[in-house]
């Protein structure tokens, strides 16, 4: 079992097989069901926090801002093996892309319109809520299922300027 991370946990996105402990830095170590590591030590698989993320059957797919560029990013990285580390060299803000500021071990990377503030498992599916923009659905291989704005309740509206 882990007895020490060896960084400050803010969250666990939990498997059945694996599960995901995220760090306050963009620390990522992976765990079995028995709380063992399987990988050794800390994996930086972008350069920043992850926003959200959830383990699907063979892969953990989460999301990530990167400040300095103002965008938003989504990928799936495979469960079982050690992440390369992403390039987090600020020299070349200018010419960065998200080729630069992820890891090579990611199976797949989206850009986002904007930012995801929650994301969970419908069946084999990512259903995830983005800032301003709405909700949407994809499979794991990220192809866009469906896509809706927020529901808005009329009742509801007048409540909006209440500070509560």
């Amino acid at each position: 079992m882990v007895s020490d991370v060896g960084f400050n946990p803010v969250r666990i996105d939990r498997g059945e097989g694996y599960s995901l402990i995220v760090g306050s830095d963009g620390q990522m170590l992976e765990i079995d069901y028995q709380k063992e590591q399987v990988s050794e030590g800390a994996m930086y698989p972008f350069p920043g926090v992850s926003s959200c993320g959830v383990v699907s059957s063979d892969s953990w797919i989460g999301s990530w801002v990167d400040r300095s560029l103002r965008k938003a990013y989504m990928g799936s990285f495979p469960l079982g093996e050690k992440w390369e580390s992403a390039n987090s060299d600020s020299d070349d803000l200018e010419n960065r892309d998200v080729d630069q500021s992820v890891s090579k071990s990611a199976s797949w990377t989206r850009e986002l319109q904007s930012e995801p503030l929650a994301m969970c498992l419908a069946g084999e599916n990512i259903v995830f809520a983005c800032l301003g923009s709405g909700i949407y659905m994809v499979d794991g291989n990220a192809t866009e299922i469906w896509r809706s704005p927020y529901p808005r309740w009329r009742e509801l509206e007048d409540l909006v300027g209440i500070d509560s």
